[in-house]
């Protein structure tokens, strides 16, 4: 007689997916492949799957395609922000209402104008309420270095900037779930649990690089952006196909995976905006600086595409998995792969 099959996955109840900025973004897909990999509704073709799948066949499983679709996303993007973050209608910066209220509590001067009128401190429980689960690739202290240049210059030209703390700095290799309860996620942990250290260490034996740093951003987030290497021996296993591997092994824990976004997208997010008064005069926004703001993020992109270092998933520090409220880099972590 057969083993009778699992249980289905829990059903997810997604709580507050209309909280924060990140509910405002957009999250579509510009490598130019859409149109081969999605159905009209920009859904994920339903003939593969794992969605991973859809761009690795669209590229015809080549590393060189994998790339120029990351690079051709990133690009396209921040030519689309740029004109839009410069344009005569453009309201200003988004703030993050949570971040902003979590760093009041936290005594940020910053931000403490915005709370004249309701001094009363809420819990950060009471503020955030979205519990994840992810799966988070560290990065070295080679690309953490160089964040943490870049951070130096954008802060100095908007000083109340928002800066993801070195030790918080994360690329996240597959989400999960978000803005759910905890007791789900706990559910979902138990039922992964056999499954993790085995995922956590998959890039031990499969390596998989990343390369060309950019400084990518919007109205809401600047990030650090790299796309998959190619070229070398070993590129033929690529950053995309070890996101595919993550959401495969995820799927067969007999956990449901809802991921907001599954784009050729590689980045780490290392500022947001608590305050618009940096790109403000008067209360209005000023064209001159978003201007400015524009012209320094290009510089700083001109300086770093010179950059010859690399990134391997998994180096220095093992992937982790983390669950709780980690939207800004926190959470607590469920397991951790060792580092090679």
């Amino acid at each position: 007689m057969s083993p009778p099959p699992p249980p289905p996955p829990p059903q997810e109840p997604i709580i507050l997916t209309g909280i924060g900025t990140d509910a405002v973004n957009s999250f579509e897909d510009l490598s130019g492949l859409s149109s081969k990999r999605t159905s009209a509704t920009n859904s994920p073709n339903s003939e593969f799957e794992n969605p991973y799948d859809t761009l690795i066949d669209a590229c015809e499983n080549d590393p060189a395609q994998i790339q120029k679709a990351y690079q051709t996303h990133r690009t396209t993007r921040n030519a689309n922000q740029r004109l839009r973050l410069i344009s005569d209608d453009f309201q200003g910066v988004t703030v993050d209402p949570i971040l902003r209220e979590l760093e009041y509590v936290r005594g940020s001067p910053a931000v403490s104008y915005a709370f004249l009128d309701s001094p009363e401190k809420r819990t950060e429980d009471e503020i955030d309420p979205r519990n994840c689960l992810v799966f988070w690739a560290r990065p070295s202290v080679t690309v953490m270095d160089l964040i943490g240049r870049i951070q130096s210059r954008l802060k100095k030209f908007a000083p109340d900037l928002w800066l993801m703390p070195r030790d918080n700095l994360h690329l996240t290799v597959l989400e999960i779930t978000h803005s759910t309860t905890a007791e789900f996620v706990t559910t979902l942990i138990e039922r992964m649990k056999p499954s993790l250290d085995t995922i956590v260490n998959h890039p031990r034996s499969h390596r998989a690089r990343l390369v060309k740093p950019l400084l990518s951003f919007d109205a809401a987030a600047l990030a650090v952006s790299f796309v998959p290497a190619a070229g070398k021996e070993g590129d033929e296993y690529t950053y995309h196909h070890l996101r595919r591997d993550f959401y495969s092994m995820s799927k067969a824990a007999n956990v449901g995976v809802t991921s907001r976004y599954i784009v050729p997208s590689a980045h780490i997010t290392i500022a947001r905006f608590v305050t618009a008064r940096d790109h403000e005069d008067a209360g209005v926004v000023d064209r001159n600086k978003m201007k400015e703001w524009m012209d320094l993020v290009w510089e700083i992109n001109a300086e770093i595409e010179s950059w010859d270092g690399e990134w391997t998933v998994g180096e220095e520090r093992g992937v982790d998995c983390r669950s709780g409220r980690l939207w800004y880099g926190g959470g607590k972590t469920v397991v951790q792969a060792e580092g090679f």
